[in-house]
């Protein structure tokens, strides 16, 4: 059996251990994904999907699995390399009243960033965190995995740049997405004493970040992927490998 039928393999593998999790929530799925990476000896996954579906949870859960089986990661998250000329003085985007899109994003800086990284050079840079702006010093180090987590993951310009060996794409009812990012949001107001975007405000973006997903042009016909599906519960309700 040569490489790519290993490969394939695996990825089958992995699709009936997702199947048989139906009713599970996201994070409860990780220990599949940490264990394939494992043995098919990946070292660069992705995981992409509209915002507030669950991305950074899902990342987060998958690099605490490959910690327990022994393997250093490293999560980067896309939001950090929104293009330096469209970022705002103290919110993420300078302008935020149009559909945000996968160009707006420098996929060329992250893989660039991504080589340095496996060559065993530290990087920094300035990261975003919501309510406070681009403020963040983040230092990342060599890893034996990197996960990165963001939007547009699957779109032409991410995938000309960037070579996963998995990328999972997250499904979930747009009003399941809406009703996490309006939850999110009000979290936010409370600890940032109302500094933070208005409910009004909360639901322009909501609409915004729709319009861009529906309108983006995706790519996966050379990328291994992987579709979660979630109901609107947040459970996992199909799972599919293409």
């Amino acid at each position: 059996m040569d490489e790519s039928e290993i490969a394939s393999e695996g990825i089958e593998r992995l699709l009936c251990n997702l199947a048989q999790n139906t009713g599970l929530r996201l994070t409860e799925l990780a220990n599949n994904l940490a264990t394939i990476i494992a043995t098919q000896n990946w070292t660069l996954l992705a995981v992409t999907g509209p915002s507030a579906v669950g991305k950074t949870a899902f990342a987060n859960a998958v690099a605490r699995e490959l910690a327990s089986l022994k393997l250093t990661s490293q999560i980067v998250g896309v939001d950090d390399f929104l293009r330096e000329e469209l970022r705002g003085p103290a919110t993420y985007r300078a302008n935020p009243h149009v559909p945000i899109s996968p160009a707006e994003f420098d996929f060329q800086k992250l893989a660039e960033m991504l080589r340095m990284l496996r060559l065993g050079v530290p990087t920094d840079y300035v990261g975003y965190t919501r309510g406070a702006g681009w403020l963040r010093d983040v230092r990342l180090q060599p890893a034996r995995v990197f996960i990165v987590e963001g939007l547009f993951l699957d779109s032409v310009s991410a995938g000309a740049s960037l070579s996963y060996d998995l990328l999972t794409a997250i499904e979930a009812p747009w009003q399941y997405i809406a009703d996490l990012r309006r939850q999110r949001d009000a979290e936010l107001r409370l600890q940032y004493e109302s500094s933070y975007r208005s409910s009004l405000q909360t639901e322009k973006v909501i609409a915004h970040t729709r319009t861009a997903y529906i309108q983006y042009v995706r790519s996966h016909e050379t990328i291994r992927r992987v579709m979660l599906k979630l109901d609107s519960r947040g459970l996992l309700e199909s799972a599919r490998t293409y």
